[in-house]
């Protein structure tokens, strides 16, 4: 058994030269594409998704950066869903744009707006859409993404030649016939070669009905004229070969009728050797929709029959994708959809990016989808009340002033009036009460010590101020300066002393009122610049007589002390003194008293 796979006629009784493949588009002469989505569901998500890098490689996923998404999710344009994080309060995920933060408030679309029947798609918003799955057909089916539907497998790409056949779309197709001499089995051409016993040919080379020749051999030398007894058959009369015309063959391979394969050329298109069922006439067969590569809309056929191929699953429609009678569809652009920034929908099921928009605009901005603008904001839709701000537009914003104790971002948020209450530490206060710059007070504590509050000069502060003065009336010896240190007052001049009058850190002199002990005649001092009487003595004690200022007392003369000569005279002090005798002739006292004199002649 010979099997010939593709083959839908053949041309002639068994060429496979004049052969017609089901992938000739006979309306223009040329190869016919095969089928968008053939093949196969381009599965949950569709098979072009946004950005998507399909091919033999596989899928090249994207990025968020890539996509310039910068919150919530999305998809990767390979089926994946990314995360691409949050925004920050008050902004919006979508209000700068898809997936990009904005002031704007984002409204979602739905699976129905988008078109979506199936798979999982972005709702513009940072969210993900689950859009269910089908209930006929595969998601992405007809080569649309997120759409249901099935395209059907032609009988050449499902390995079928001929005969009926169930597609992948559930649909009951006829794959055609064989060429003469084939036939249908599993859906498969098959042939059985036939031998020279079979054709009854008993030499030379004949055509064994599946392409090929046989070689039937030679004859004998009684009969050495092959043909000679008919065709093929050894005879002892030479044979007449026969010629095309005159067997009226008009194409492919026959017999001679002598031993000889003739072969009798092609037919012009759109006939085929045997097309018409008759082995070497060239004849046209009807081809099916599916034959053709075709499955939509209604055409004359290459042999002029009139087909009707069906209709289109929206959003495909009939040659939408640039063939003739073939669902399809072709995107649009972001121009053609006068699309400036942001996500749309491509026409055909698919998503787009549009790009984005220069700062400060944003996709959608002022309120016209898709495109670049810019709505300023309001003080109170950023929640601030007090200083300037930005209006998102390139512009400012005056959001007033605060009053009372508050201050703009004293509560710590910037433009919103607020008031956070100071602290004695902040403010370097460690005593008494102060403000605290809202309204209320704070209790700083007190002081101890010599340190009272404020008494370093600084209000609320602990501390001390030395005196450097020591006051009325303190002019000398030190005292304390109130802050634990000493103060020196200066000293005291003459009879003065410190304290001396008795009052501290005074100068000043009390004078004695009586006599030191021991002292008990004539004049002291009183130790203030006056004299004191101290008594005076009796005979014969004079004061300081014994040599000691001020005391009562009495010196004992001597004899010559006394300018005594002789005699026995009084002391001084009441006791005896022997002044001895004098010399002869001298006598004592004879002309004074304790002196030695010579006494006078006696008178004559």
């Amino acid at each position: 058994m010979v099997r010939i796979k593709h083959l839908v006629l053949l041309l002639c009784l068994s060429s496979v030269s004049c052969a017609l493949s089901s992938q000739y588009d006979y309306s223009g002469y040329q190869t016919a594409p095969a089928l968008s989505g053939v093949g196969g569901s381009a599965g949950t998500g569709g098979g072009a998704e946004t950005g998507g890098g399909g091919g033999g490689g596989g899928c090249a996923p994207l990025t968020c950066e890539e996509l310039q998404a910068t919150c919530g999710t999305t998809l990767d344009g390979c089926g994946n869903v990314l995360d691409c994080g949050t925004c920050e309060s008050p902004q919006f995920c979508g209000g700068g744009g898809t997936n990009r933060c904005g002031d704007i408030p984002c409204s979602p679309l739905t699976c129905e707006t988008l078109g979506a029947q199936c798979g999982v798609v972005s709702d513009n918003c940072g969210t993900t859409l689950d859009c269910g799955e089908c209930d006929e057909g595969t998601c992405g089916g007809l080569g649309l993404p997120n759409v249901c539907g099935c395209t059907p497998v032609q009988c050449s790409d499902a390995g079928v030649e001929c005969g009926a056949h169930v597609n992948n779309c559930g649909q009951e197709v006829d794959c055609g016939t064989c060429p003469v001499n084939f036939a249908c089995e599993d859906g498969h051409c098959a042939c059985t070669p036939k031998t020279c016993e079979e054709l009854d040919a008993q030499c030379g080379t004949v055509p064994d009905g599946c392409g090929s020749t046989l070689d039937c051999g030679t004859c004998p030398a009684e009969t050495p004229f092959c043909g000679g007894d008919g065709p093929n058959v050894c005879g002892k009369t030479p044979c007449d070969p026969e010629t095309c015309e005159s067997l009226g063959a008009k194409c492919g391979l026959t017999g001679d009728g002598c031993g000889t394969v003739l072969d009798c050329g092609t037919c012009g298109l759109p006939t085929v050797c045997g097309g018409t069922g008759i082995a070497n006439e060239c004849g046209c067969r009807n081809q099916s929709c599916e034959e053709l590569g075709k499955n939509c809309g209604s055409f004359t056929e290459p042999c002029g029959a009139q087909l009707n191929c069906g209709s289109c699953t929206a959003p495909a429609t009939c040659g939408g994708g640039g063939v003739d009678y073939v669902c399809g569809c072709t995107p649009k652009t972001c121009n053609q959809l006068s699309a400036a920034c942001g996500t749309v929908s491509n026409g055909c099921g698919g998503q787009m990016n549009c790009g984005t928009c220069p700062s400060p605009t944003s996709c959608g901005g002022a309120g016209v989808a898709n495109q670049c603008g810019c709505t300023p904001t309001t003080c109170a839709a950023q929640g601030k009340n007090c200083g300037s701000i930005s209006n998102g537009c390139g512009g400012t914003l005056n959001c007033g002033s605060c009053s009372g104790t508050n201050t703009c971002g004293g509560g710590g948020t910037s433009n919103v009036c607020g008031c956070t209450p100071t602290t004695c530490t902040a403010q370097g206060k460690n005593c008494g009460s102060i403000s605290n710059g809202c309204g209320g007070m704070l209790s700083c504590g007190s002081c101890s010590g010599t340190n009272t509050c404020g008494g370093g000069g600084t209000s609320n502060v602990c501390g001390c101020t030395p005196a450097t003065s020591c006051g009325s009336g303190l002019n000398c010896g030190s005292i304390s300066n109130g802050c634990g240190g000493m103060l020196s007052c200066g000293s005291c001049s003459g009879t003065n002393t410190c304290g001396g009058a008795g009052t501290p850190n005074q100068c000043g002199c009390t004078p004695l009122t009586s006599c030191p002990q021991g002292l008990d005649c004539g004049s002291v001092s009183n130790g203030c610049g006056g004299m004191l009487s101290c008594g005076s003595c009796d005979d014969p004690e004079t004061c300081g007589g014994a040599g000691t200022p001020n005391q009562c007392g009495c010196d004992p003369q001597s004899c010559a002390e006394l300018g005594l000569e002789c005699g026995s005279a009084n002391d001084g002090c009441g006791g005896p003194l022997d002044c001895g005798d004098c010399d002869a002739p001298e006598e004592c006292g004879i002309v004074s008293a304790n002196q030695c004199d010579t006494p006078a002649p006696p008178p004559d």
